[in-house]
């Protein structure tokens, strides 16, 4: 018997996001196409600056692309309104932004400790982790990885990560290598 196929919880089609930084265009993510199947442990790898919080937040609804589509479950994001986008990331879809480093650890701990807890309540479809590693601890850091594998591996649920922590590439299930799919696709198009 062959094993069933997982369906695409996430389709980004020929997604594009530029931006005005003063008189300079800045072209964060141009031509990105990526399926990201239900129940995957994915991490998007890359240094610091190669745009990969600017994908996350257009996957979590934060942010539009200026072209393309990004679908959760079927639904392209760009065609829900504002009250929509926020029920959803509330209510299925977990962000876990840039809380390392801006603020202090004990702030950080208490913040990623709710988001935590909210996702093992909601039950969310994706969560998505922007370095949910960075100035943590290596202990605190193996214990937050250890319960979201859990939670991935329990629940069924979607993790997306943003990473360059070896110790979160090598629990992922899938790695998407960010500058070379970026440089791959600036070669295709």
């Amino acid at each position: 018997m062959a094993p069933a196929e997982k369906r695409l919880i996430i389709s980004i089609k020929q997604v594009s996001k530029s931006y005005e930084q003063g008189k300079v265009k800045v072209n964060a993510v141009n031509d990105l196409s990526l399926g990201i199947e239900e129940g995957k442990f994915t991490a998007l790898c890359g240094p610091s600056g190669s745009c990969k919080t600017t994908f996350l937040n257009m996957i979590g609804g934060l942010d539009l692309p200026t072209e393309g589509t990004i679908k959760l479950e079927l639904q392209e994001l760009a065609q829900l309104s504002s009250m929509a986008l926020s029920y959803l990331r509330r209510e299925g879809v977990m962000s876990i932004f840039k809380q390392v480093g801006l603020q202090g650890l004990a702030i950080l701990n208490v913040r990623r400790s709710a988001a935590i807890a909210r996702a093992i309540v909601t039950h969310p479809a994706v969560v998505l982790a922007d370095e949910p590693t960075a100035n943590v601890d290596s202990e605190n850091a193996e214990a937050l990885l250890d319960l979201m594998e859990e939670l991935n591996q329990q629940e069924g649920i979607t993790f997306i990560f943003s990473t360059h922590d070896p110790r979160v590439m090598k629990r992922a299930s899938v790695m998407v290598s960010w500058i070379q799919l970026r440089n791959y696709l600036a070669h295709v198009s």
